[in-house]
């Protein structure tokens, strides 16, 4: 999604658009959880650690609370972006039969 619409994203971002910018939180969360997921693996690896052995640490609790605290910005992101474009793009007329 973030791949074809690139160009559109970008100017958007660069005029204010609302869902332009949500869309872009989105994509940088999932980016930054994907980061934050694989860090511990990559602490492990540095450190010499075999993949059995558990990271006990400050370190992996904070990557955690960042990996898991992005899903939940994602489905935010998403829900705003969402609501924004509804606002923005919906037409002012009550659907047929709810009046």
């Amino acid at each position: 999604m973030l791949a074809y619409y690139f160009p559109k994203l970008v100017k958007g971002f660069f005029r204010f658009h609302p869902v332009a910018w949500s869309i872009c939180f989105l994509g940088l969360s999932g980016v930054m959880v994907q980061v934050f997921d694989r860090l511990p693996a990559w602490y492990r690896h540095a450190k010499g650690l075999s993949k059995s052995e558990v990271i006990n640490n400050p370190f992996a609790s904070f990557c955690t609370a960042f990996e898991e605290g992005g899903e939940m910005m994602i489905a935010s992101f998403a829900l705003i972006a969402i609501l924004q474009a509804h606002a923005i793009y919906a037409r002012d007329e009550p659907f047929p039969g709810y009046a």
